[in-house]
């Protein structure tokens, strides 16, 4: 028996910069960043004349995105798998405080085995996702776009 459960919908996002200042916001999984910076009014609209110059702030924050869910008693945890349909260059993932794994290929399918990291009831919300990009020498953060169907599955 497969037991799929997708975790779309609204994530917490804290973008970090360099300057030691936050920037805290509710973001659409799948999604963009920019996409939810315009919805604030944080960005103008980023495709209307010069406005990504504006914009460029953006690739300097590191973006991390995090979500609480819950496993219900009846699933099984054996086999769990969490899967991305689309993460995008650099991310570092995270469940429970445990190192799932990080990635460093774009517009990739992924797919992780977190049977060891996966707990009945509340996973909590240190599931984090920063997605990063390496500038020159030294390490800038970037978010380029969300996991597309970000879900969890877990098989018998």
């Amino acid at each position: 028996m497969k037991v799929k459960q997708i975790l779309d919908g609204l994530w917490d996002v804290v973008g970090y910069g360099s300057d030691g200042q936050t920037l805290n916001l509710k973001a659409t999984v799948p999604g963009m960043i920019h996409v939810d910076l315009e919805r604030e009014g944080i960005i103008p609209p980023m495709f209307w004349r010069d406005n990504e110059k504006l914009c460029q702030w953006v690739e300097n924050r590191t973006w991390e995105y995090s979500t609480t869910f819950i496993v219900e008693d009846d699933k099984p945890l054996k086999n769990a798998f969490l899967n991305f349909d689309g993460l995008d260059t650099y991310a570092c993932i995270t469940l429970n405080g445990h190192h799932v794994a990080s990635t460093d290929n774009g517009l990739m399918a992924y797919s992780f085995d977190v049977s060891k990291y996966i707990q009945k009831g509340k996973n909590h919300s240190d599931s984090k996702i920063s997605f990063s990009r390496f500038l020159s020498l030294t390490r800038c953060f970037h978010l380029n776009s969300l996991p597309s169907q970000s879900s969890l599955k877990a098989k018998t």
